[in-house]
């Protein structure tokens, strides 16, 4: 992508394929543990803070915090499914609610601040 290799930063590169390489295993395998998720979560956050405008939207933090939510209903260490007879803890399932509940409330609320006929006529 850029013509001078030389100028990209190694680091940045080294997170972004981190983070490739263990999205892409959780693809593949469809499972996933607190450290692969953490490792996810930590990329993330790492391009974040130096993204700067280009991730200054609000859905960038909404989805980070999905991710951190996310740590909470895998296994600790195992890649095996979380067994039926261990279920999420009912906590975690209310905080993913609260998460649901702010992006469905923010969705319309922004629509109709937006002002458009569309969305006031309602």
């Amino acid at each position: 992508l850029a013509k001078d290799r030389s100028n990209i930063d190694p680091w940045l590169d080294g997170i972004a394929k981190a983070g490739i390489a263990m999205a892409a295993f959780v693809f593949f395998t469809g499972a996933a543990n607190v450290p692969i998720l953490f490792g996810l979560w930590l990329c993330q956050r790492s391009i974040m803070s130096v993204g700067g405008t280009w991730y200054g939207f609000g859905w960038e933090p909404q989805l980070a915090e999905l991710g951190f939510h996310a740590m909470f209903m895998v296994p600790l260490l195992s890649l095996n499914p979380i067994p039926t007879s261990t279920p999420v803890p009912l906590l975690v399932v209310w905080t993913m609610r609260w998460y649901l509940f702010r992006i469905m409330i923010g969705a319309g609320l922004i629509k109709i601040k937006s002002g458009d006929r569309k969305w006031k006529d309602l």
